[in-house]
C-alpha cells in the first residue's frame, strides 16, 4: 500500500529537479572580442550578444537534458555591427527528449558590416515526441562578401516536427546555404539583392514514417547570380510526399537549377512535385529536373519556368525508372518573352505527359522530345511561336517492345505566326498519331514524318507565300 505514494514522490521530485529556465546576455564594444555562452536546461533558455566592432566572434549552445520533459523554450540571438564578424550558434535536444509537451527553438542572427559569417545548427534526435517541435533559424546580413550557413537535423520517429529556415542578404559577392535533412516539414527561405551572389538550399526526407512536405523558395535581384534547389525524399521514406520548389531572379547573367528527386522504393503514397521559376532580364539560364525514381504509387510532377529578356536558356527535364508504378502524370512548361531565346523539354518514361513551350519574338528556338518506353501513358506536346525566324521541333516516340500498350495517342500541336520560320515533327513507334500544325506568313517551312503500328492523321495549314510542306507517314 505504500508504493504507490512512494512512485508519486519519486516523480514528483525527478520533474522538479530537472526544471531549469537560464538567461544569458553580453554586451561588448570594440575589436577582436570573444563572447560565449553554453546553456543546458529543461524549461526556457534564452541567450542574447551584442557585438559592435570589427574581428568580433560570438557563439550560442543551448540544449535540454534526456528525459521525460515539460515544454521547453530556447531563444538565441546574436547582432553585430562592423567587419569580418563570426556568429555561431547551436541548438539540440538528444536523443529521448523531450517525450510529452511541446518545444519551441529560435535562433536569430544580424550581421551588418563586410567579410562576416554566420553558422546556425539545429538538431532535434527524439525518438517519440508526444508534441509540437518547431524549429525557426534566420539570418539578416547587409553587406558585401558574406556568409550564412543553416543546418537543420531532425531524426522524430514519431510526433511532429515542424523546421523553417529563413536567410536575407543585402550586398554584393554573397553566399547563403541551408540544408535541411531527415524527417519534418520544412520550409527554405532565401532573399537576397545585389550582384554576384550565391545560394543553396537543400532538403531531404528520410528515415521517418512521415517525410512531410518540402518547401524551397530563393528571390535574387541583380546580375551575376546563381540559385540552385535540391529536394530528395530517400528510400524509407513514407508518402504523402509533397516538394515545391520556387525560384525568381531579376537581372541578367543570372543561373537557376532546381532539382526534385525520390529514389526507388519511396514513397507509398501519393508524391506531388512542383517546380516554379521566373527570370526576368537578358542572357539568364533555367534549368529544372523532377525524376520519379521507383515505388509504385500515384505522383503528379509539374514544372514551369517563365523568361522574359534575350538570349535567354531553358532546359527542363523530367524522367523516370518507375517501371511498376501507379499513375503517373507530368506536365512542363515554358513561356519566353524576347528575341534569340532557346527552350529544350525532355520527358521520359513518365506515364501521361504534356508539355508545352510558348514564345514571342525573333530568333527563337523550342525542341520537345516524349517518349513512353516501358510505363504506358498519353503524349502531349505543344508549341507557340509568335515572330520571324523561329524554329520548332518535336519528337515523339514509344517503344516497340512488348508489354507497351499499343493504344498510346501521340498528340503534337504546332502554331507559328512570322515569316521565315521553320518547323519539324516526329512521331513513332506503338500508338496512333495526331498532328496539328498552322503557320501564318511567308518563306515557312514545314515537315512531318509518322511511322508506327496504327494509324497517322497530320493535318496542316500554311497562309501565305513561298512556304513549303512535307509530309511522311508510314
Amino acid at each position: 500500500m505504500r508504493l504507490l505514494p512512494t512512485l508519486l514522490l519519486a516523480a514528483g521530485l525527478t520533474a522538479a529537479a530537472s526544471a531549469q529556465s537560464n538567461t544569458g546576455s553580453v554586451v561588448a564594444s570594440g575589436d577582436a572580442n570573444v563572447a560565449t555562452i553554453d546553456q543546458s536546461g529543461n524549461i526556457v533558455n534564452t541567450a542574447s550578444i551584442v557585438q559592435s566592432g570589427d574581428n568580433n566572434s560570438a557563439s550560442q549552445t543551448q540544449g535540454a537534458a534526456p528525459g521525460f520533459l515539460p515544454p521547453i523554450f530556447f531563444d538565441a540571438t546574436v547582432d553585430q555591427s562592423g567587419d569580418r564578424n563570426i556568429v555561431t550558434q547551436t541548438q539540440g535536444n538528444p536523443f529521448g527528449n523531450p517525450n510529452f509537451g511541446d518545444t519551441d527553438s529560435r535562433v536569430n542572427a544580424v550581421q551588418s558590416g563586410d567579410d562576416n559569417s554566420a553558422e546556425q545548427t539545429q538538431t532535434n534526435s527524439g525518438c517519440c515526441t508526444g508534441g509540437l517541435n518547431t524549429s525557426d533559424l534566420t539570418v539578416d546580413q547587409s553587406g558585401n562578401n558574406n556568409t550564412s550557413v543553416q543546418n537543420q537535423y531532425t531524426l522524430n520517429w514519431v510526433g511532429v516536427q515542424v523546421n523553417s529556415g529563413t536567410v536575407i542578404q543585402t550586398g554584393d559577392d554573397n553566399t547563403a546555404e541551408q540544408q535541411q535533412e531527415d524527417n519534418s516539414t520544412k520550409t527554405a527561405l532565401i532573399d537576397q539583392s545585389g550582384a554576384f551572389n550565391t545560394a543553396f538550399q537543400g532538403q531531404d526526407g528520410n528515415n521517418n514514417p512521415a517525410a512531410g512536405s518540402l518547401d524551397a523558395s530563393a528571390t535574387q535581384s541583380g546580375d551575376m547570380n546563381d540559385v540552385s534547389q535540391l529536394q530528395i525524399v530517400a528510400s524509407n521514406a513514407v508518402g504523402p510526399v509533397v516538394q515545391v520548389a520556387t525560384a525568381d531572379q531579376s537581372g541578367n547573367n543570372n543561373v537557376l537549377y532546381q532539382e526534385l528527386n525520390h529514389f526507388v522504393g519511396s514513397p507509398f503514397g501519393n508524391a506531388t512535385h512542383t517546380a516554379t521559376a521566373t527570370q526576368t532580364g537578358d542572357d539568364n539560364d533555367g534549368t529544372q529536373v523532377i525524376g520519379l525514381l521507383g515505388g509504385a504509387s500515384p505522383a503528379d510532377a509539374s514544372m514551369s519556368l517563365d523568361q522574359s529578356g534575350d538570349r535567354n536558356v531553358s532546359t527542363q527535364i523530367q524522367q523516370s525508372v518507375n517501371y511498376g508504378g501507379g499513375f503517373s502524370f507530368s506536365s512542363a512548361s515554358v513561356s519566353q518573352t524576347g528575341d534569340d531565346n532557346t527552350a529544350s523539354q525532355t520527358q521520359d518514361d513518365l506515364g501521361d505527359i504534356e508539355a508545352s513551350i510558348t514564345q514571342a519574338g525573333t530568333f527563337n528556338s523550342a525542341t520537345q522530345y516524349q517518349d513512353a518506353e516501358s510505363f504506358e501513358g498519353d503524349l502531349d506536346a505543344t508549341i507557340s511561336q509568335a515572330g520571324t525566324g523561329n524554329v520548332a521541333t518535336q519528337d515523339q516516340t514509344v517503344d516497340d517492345r512488348p508489354g507497351v500498350a499499343l493504344f498510346i495517342v501521340h498528340s503534337a500541336d504546332l502554331v507559328q505566326d512570322g515569316a521565315m520560320n521553320t518547323s519539324s515533327q516526329i512521331q513513332s513507334g506503338n500508338g496512333g498519331h495526331t498532328s496539328t500544325a498552322s503557320q501564318i506568313g511567308d518563306m515557312n517551312t514545314f515537315s512531318i514524318t509518322q511511322s508506327g503500328a496504327l494509324g497517322h492523321t497530320s493535318t496542316h495549314s500554311q497562309i501565305g507565300n513561298n512556304n513549303s510542306t512535307t509530309i511522311v507517314q508510314n
